[in-house]
């Protein structure tokens, strides 16, 4: 017999709910970036993207709904609610300074029963959050292989900027091992660990984590986004770009960028970010649902 998606979930949640050591089916949005691949890693988590068919999605209980995007969250809420599925919201970046006070109203109203995670106290403050958790990425060991970082550079580009495509044919006519990095959905974290270490650069434009997870690949990176991490080369400006991969290969050091990397991991501890994202998971799964 083929139940409905909301008797399916509700049948899910009492079953995880009696047994802490229960798989977590996760209906996902993605973030677009490696974290995707990252989250994958974590112990009991089975993540199904928001996207597949209602058809598919009839196939499994699920025992919550994972949100990257807040402002996509008010315009999904209600969906998702129908199908009696208790939500978490992870704050990734912080808001567009264009963003306006009533719309900052009309999200924190809409996830007052929403878990809220953010990826540090920063963006928090930023979003004015009270009652939400304060995680650090967590980045996974890179297993280095005898190929690493015998290229020039990498482009990562999750969100097919336009503008990164166009920088990345413009960086190949110097760099023929020139690469990009565009999609990596159905990636574990292994295959695009292993990609990314054999490139002594890394560009990127979108996010913090995908910088993370360059540096710990032993990479250099340059991009727009401000991270005080060493190894970061933080610019604005791509109209020297060339000249800047040339300097920056030419005083590589892979020995200090395997150190550095090192430092990442340390740093950005996966077993710790696996517990915390565990332990938040299981007490959501104890509370009770609201609408």
């Amino acid at each position: 017999m083929q139940y409905s998606t909301v008797t399916n979930n509700i049948i899910k949640n009492a079953k995880t709910a009696s047994n802490p050591n229960e798989n977590l089916y996760i209906l996902y949005e993605r973030y677009g970036s490696i974290f995707d691949s990252i989250l994958e890693q974590c112990s009991n988590i089975n993540l199904i993207p928001s996207g597949i068919s209602e058809q598919h999605r009839n196939l499994f209980g699920y025992d919550l709904f994972w949100c990257n995007n807040p402002l996509n969250y008010i315009e999904i809420k209600e969906s998702i609610k129908l199908y009696h599925l208790k939500d978490l919201i992870f704050f990734h970046e912080y808001p567009d300074s264009n963003i306006k006070k009533e719309d900052k109203f009309i999200l924190h109203k809409s996830i007052a029963n929403s878990v809220q995670i953010c990826s540090n106290d920063n963006i928090q403050k930023a979003w004015g959050l009270n009652s939400s958790y304060n995680i650090n990425y967590g980045i996974p060991e890179v297993n280095f292989t005898e190929s690493s970082g015998c290229k020039s550079v990498i482009l990562i580009n999750h969100s097919n900027n336009h503008k990164l495509n166009l920088l990345a044919k413009h960086i190949k006519q110097y760099f023929p091992d020139a690469d990009i990095l565009s999609n990596e959905r159905d990636q574990n974290w292994d295959s695009i660990s292993k990609k990314i270490q054999q490139y002594k650069i890394a560009i990127v434009f979108d996010n913090v984590i995908d910088i993370l997870a360059s540096l710990a690949c032993g990479c250099e990176v340059i991009s727009p986004v401000a991270v005080e991490e060493h190894g970061v080369v933080n610019t604005t400006d791509f109209s020297n770009i060339i000249e800047t991969i040339h300097k920056l290969i030419d005083n590589y050091d892979r020995n200090e960028m395997l150190k550095s990397a090192k430092n990442i991991v340390y740093k950005y501890n996966f077993r710790d970010f696996d517990d915390k994202i565990s332990s938040i998971l299981k007490q959501i799964i104890r509370e009770p649902f609201l609408l």
